[in-house]
Protein backbone atom coordinates (compact mmCIF):
# COMPACT_ATOMS: atom_id res chain seq x y z
CA UNK A 1 0.00 0.00 0.00
CA UNK A 2 1.54 3.35 -0.97
CA UNK A 3 2.22 5.82 1.81
CA UNK A 4 2.21 9.47 0.71
CA UNK A 5 2.49 12.43 3.02
CA UNK A 6 2.49 16.10 2.03
CA UNK A 7 5.48 17.85 3.51
CA UNK A 8 6.61 21.49 3.66
CA UNK A 9 7.43 23.34 0.46
CA UNK A 10 5.83 20.76 -1.86
CA UNK A 11 8.33 18.07 -0.88
CA UNK A 12 6.84 14.58 -1.02
CA UNK A 13 7.72 11.13 0.13
CA UNK A 14 6.34 8.11 -1.65
CA UNK A 15 7.13 4.75 -0.08
CA UNK A 16 5.65 1.32 -0.62
CA UNK A 17 5.66 -1.12 2.30
CA UNK A 18 5.42 -4.67 0.99
CA UNK A 19 4.97 -7.52 3.45
CA UNK A 20 5.35 -11.19 2.60
CA UNK A 21 2.51 -12.75 4.58
CA UNK A 22 4.15 -16.19 4.51
CA UNK A 23 7.58 -15.16 5.81
CA UNK A 24 6.70 -11.91 7.56
CA UNK A 25 9.50 -10.17 5.65
CA UNK A 26 9.04 -6.47 4.95
CA UNK A 27 10.38 -4.63 1.92
CA UNK A 28 10.25 -0.84 1.81
CA UNK A 29 10.56 0.76 -1.62
CA UNK A 30 11.07 4.53 -1.50
CA UNK A 31 11.35 5.72 -5.11
CA UNK A 32 10.38 9.38 -4.58
CA UNK A 33 11.82 11.10 -1.55
CA UNK A 34 11.79 14.90 -1.46
CA UNK A 35 12.65 15.04 2.23
CA UNK A 36 13.66 12.30 4.69
CA UNK A 37 10.87 12.39 7.26
CA UNK A 38 10.38 10.84 10.69
CA UNK A 39 7.63 8.70 9.13
CA UNK A 40 10.06 7.34 6.57
CA UNK A 41 12.53 6.56 9.37
CA UNK A 42 9.76 4.64 11.16
CA UNK A 43 9.00 2.61 8.04
CA UNK A 44 12.71 1.84 7.53
CA UNK A 45 13.01 0.72 11.16
CA UNK A 46 10.49 -2.08 10.61
CA UNK A 47 11.83 -3.16 7.20
CA UNK A 48 14.08 -6.12 6.44
CA UNK A 49 15.12 -4.53 3.15
CA UNK A 50 15.02 -0.89 2.02
CA UNK A 51 15.20 0.05 -1.65
CA UNK A 52 16.07 3.75 -1.69
CA UNK A 53 16.13 6.21 -4.55
CA UNK A 54 19.67 6.90 -5.73
CA UNK A 55 18.96 9.17 -8.69
CA UNK A 56 21.68 11.70 -7.81
CA UNK A 57 24.92 11.07 -5.94
CA UNK A 58 25.42 14.76 -5.10
CA UNK A 59 23.13 17.78 -5.21
CA UNK A 60 25.18 19.40 -7.98
CA UNK A 61 24.48 16.45 -10.25
CA UNK A 62 20.76 17.21 -10.37
CA UNK A 63 21.10 20.84 -11.43
CA UNK A 64 17.91 22.66 -10.55
CA UNK A 65 16.17 19.40 -9.61
CA UNK A 66 18.17 19.30 -6.38
CA UNK A 67 18.96 22.37 -4.30
CA UNK A 68 22.70 22.42 -3.67
CA UNK A 69 23.39 23.18 -0.02
CA UNK A 70 19.77 22.71 0.98
CA UNK A 71 20.29 19.03 1.65
CA UNK A 72 17.02 18.09 0.04
CA UNK A 73 15.42 18.06 -3.33
CA UNK A 74 13.12 20.73 -4.61
CA UNK A 75 10.23 18.26 -4.56
CA UNK A 76 12.05 15.55 -6.49
CA UNK A 77 14.94 13.39 -5.29
CA UNK A 78 17.35 13.67 -2.38
CA UNK A 79 21.02 13.24 -3.23
CA UNK A 80 22.90 10.23 -1.83
CA UNK A 81 25.57 12.42 -0.20
CA UNK A 82 25.75 15.84 1.39
CA UNK A 83 23.66 17.49 4.09
CA UNK A 84 20.40 15.59 4.44
CA UNK A 85 21.54 12.96 1.93
CA UNK A 86 20.06 9.49 1.97
CA UNK A 87 23.35 7.74 2.80
CA UNK A 88 23.36 9.35 6.24
CA UNK A 89 19.70 8.51 6.76
CA UNK A 90 20.22 4.88 5.75
CA UNK A 91 23.11 4.64 8.24
CA UNK A 92 20.48 4.77 11.01
CA UNK A 93 19.01 1.46 9.81
CA UNK A 94 21.78 -1.09 10.15
CA UNK A 95 19.29 -3.92 10.76
CA UNK A 96 17.94 -3.71 7.21
CA UNK A 97 19.51 -4.65 3.94
CA UNK A 98 19.90 -1.28 2.18
CA UNK A 99 20.00 -0.96 -1.60
CA UNK A 100 20.10 2.00 -3.98
CA UNK A 101 17.84 1.86 -7.00
CA UNK A 102 16.80 4.23 -9.80
CA UNK A 103 20.30 5.57 -10.47
CA UNK A 104 20.46 8.52 -12.84
CA UNK A 105 22.66 8.23 -15.91
CA UNK A 106 25.17 10.74 -14.45
CA UNK A 107 25.43 8.98 -11.08
CA UNK A 108 28.98 7.70 -10.41
CA UNK A 109 27.47 4.74 -8.50
CA UNK A 110 26.88 3.16 -11.91
CA UNK A 111 30.64 2.51 -12.15
CA UNK A 112 31.43 -0.49 -9.92
CA UNK A 113 35.05 0.69 -9.60
CA UNK A 114 34.34 4.33 -8.71
CA UNK A 115 35.26 5.96 -5.39
CA UNK A 116 31.54 6.76 -5.02
CA UNK A 117 30.63 3.06 -5.16
CA UNK A 118 33.41 2.23 -2.68
CA UNK A 119 32.11 4.90 -0.29
CA UNK A 120 28.55 3.57 -0.41
CA UNK A 121 29.75 -0.03 -0.02
CA UNK A 122 31.85 0.98 3.01
CA UNK A 123 28.59 2.15 4.62
CA UNK A 124 27.01 -1.24 3.91
CA UNK A 125 24.65 0.01 1.21
CA UNK A 126 24.43 -1.98 -2.01
CA UNK A 127 24.08 -1.18 -5.69
CA UNK A 128 22.89 -4.35 -7.38
CA UNK A 129 23.52 -5.62 -10.87
CA UNK A 130 20.69 -5.56 -13.38
CA UNK A 131 18.53 -8.66 -13.13
CA UNK A 132 19.11 -9.26 -9.43
CA UNK A 133 16.19 -10.98 -7.71
CA UNK A 134 15.35 -10.25 -4.08
CA UNK A 135 13.92 -12.88 -1.75
CA UNK A 136 12.45 -11.91 1.61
Amino acid sequence: MPVQAPLPERAWVTAYRIEDLASGGVLLYAPYVGVWSAELDDLCAEADCVLADGTYFAAEEGGTAVRAGAGRAAGTHLPVTGPGGTLGALARHLGARRIYTHLGHTNPLLDPFSPARARVAAEGVEVLADGTELVL
